[in-house]
């Protein structure tokens, strides 16, 4: 009897140990419940989840504001504290200080994205000035008009 690479032996069937295969995860907005055509024409047409839960935290926010005695002390302190500790977050808070501090993450990770923008925009207009003066100036006529 043959031993080579190509003999049958019972160790010779396909074995897949856990996780060994392909392992994909379906991110599409079928894993919402609901009508997903509407889920997703309101995502692409109306606003991501992100832009909805933003507006939503924004107005409640401002109606704490109003509503809620020393609002904006409790907001201010909450993101001074964010601001020197990091680990505030890990502490326990009420739901208004969770929603400031959600909030001011938010914030500070967009901002973060802005200037990187801006930063790769300028490295970008200084390599095309270098390059191609011409272009340069034509592209910056351009964002003027």
């Amino acid at each position: 009897m043959s031993q080579g690479p190509l003999s049958y032996s019972w160790l010779s069937f396909p074995f897949y140990a856990p996780l060994s295969g392909a392992v994909t995860q379906d991110f599409s907005n079928s894993l919402y419940q609901g009508v997903p055509e509407i889920e997703l024409a309101v995502i692409t047409e109306a606003g991501s989840f992100g832009s909805q839960l933003g507006a939503l935290t924004k107005v409640v926010l401002e109606l704490a504001r109003q509503i809620v005695p020393d609002c904006e002390k409790i907001e201010a302190r909450t993101r001074e504290e964010l601001e020197k500790n990091a680990e505030v977050i890990k502490e326990k808070k009420t739901h208004l200080e969770q929603l400031i501090i959600l909030d001011k993450l938010v914030d500070d990770i967009k901002e973060r994205h802005r200037r990187a923008a801006e930063r790769d925009a300028r490295r970008a207009l200084e390599q095309l000035k270098k390059f191609d003066e011409d272009r340069y100036a034509s592209f910056v006529r351009s964002l003027n008009r």
